[in-house]
């Protein structure tokens, strides 16, 4: 859960494989810890928690362009397939 875009809350997730390596994510991003569990950068910080997380979250665009394209090429390979056997 995210605050605003200034602190991460892994409470509500119950993966815990998905919270071990958030939790790793965020020490390797030096996010901070409070007593509360929360995760946010440190006072002063240029950019919103979020906005990191999400640059590091976020697939490229050219990784998105592929996996976009492999589902095209899927479908038309599908639609080949069956009038084949038509």
């Amino acid at each position: 859960m995210l605050d605003d875009g200034q602190a991460v809350d892994l409470t509500g997730l119950t993966n815990e494989h998905v919270v071990a390596y958030l939790k790793q994510l965020f020490q390797s991003l030096r996010l901070q810890k409070t007593v509360q569990g929360l995760y946010f950068l440190p006072d002063g910080a240029s950019r919103k928690t979020l906005d990191v997380l999400s640059s590091v979250l976020s697939p490229p665009e050219r990784i998105k362009d592929s996996v976009q394209q492999e589902e095209k090429d899927s479908k038309t390979e599908s639609v080949r397939s069956v009038a084949e056997r038509s």
